[in-house]
């Protein structure tokens, strides 16, 4: 059996970080990969290029993926449940305003040629409320066509 002669260097403590690479630097790469920079500008740009390239269903990679990320970010339902009770309840109000409406004409209608014994104060103070009724009805009316105008799952 033939012997291998090992040979031990010993360096002092004020020479070992001299002649010792105590950085790692052989372990990390010394060139840095420049990430490219995009704007919002040219995401945009780059998404009408791919647009019909992007399928519309599916869990990733999708227009529907896309919908429900910001939906989600932007804390809009989507849910066509809930988008339905929210109609159902539109037609609800419309129909209450119109009765609101019908009857309000017939007490405008009735009250000053009544003679039940009002003074005409009251006469007024009622015609009054029945106007600011009439106008709560359309302000109702005009929060149910704004409601019905927001778009619906799918547009």
């Amino acid at each position: 059996m033939s012997q291998i002669p090992i040979e031990k260097q010993v360096f002092n403590k004020s020479t070992y970080p001299k002649v010792i690479d105590t950085q790692f630097s052989q372990l990390i790469s010394s060139v840095v990969e420049e990430l490219p920079q995009f704007t919002i500008d040219d995401f945009f740009e780059l998404y009408d290029q791919l647009f019909y390239q992007i399928p519309r269903e599916g869990a990733i990679n999708s227009h529907r993926y896309i919908l429900e990320r910001e939906a989600e970010y932007l804390g809009i339902s989507l849910n066509q449940d809930d988008i339905q009770a929210l109609l159902d309840e539109i037609t609800s109000l419309r129909q209450q305003s119109l009765d609101n409406q019908s009857l309000i004409s017939q007490i405008t209608k009735a009250l000053p040629s009544s003679n039940i014994g009002l003074s005409s104060t009251a006469k007024n103070d009622i015609i009054d409320t029945a106007g600011d009724i009439a106008n709560i009805t359309e302000d109702i009316a005009n929060i149910t066509a704004d409601l019905e105008n927001l778009p619906e799952e799918g547009q």
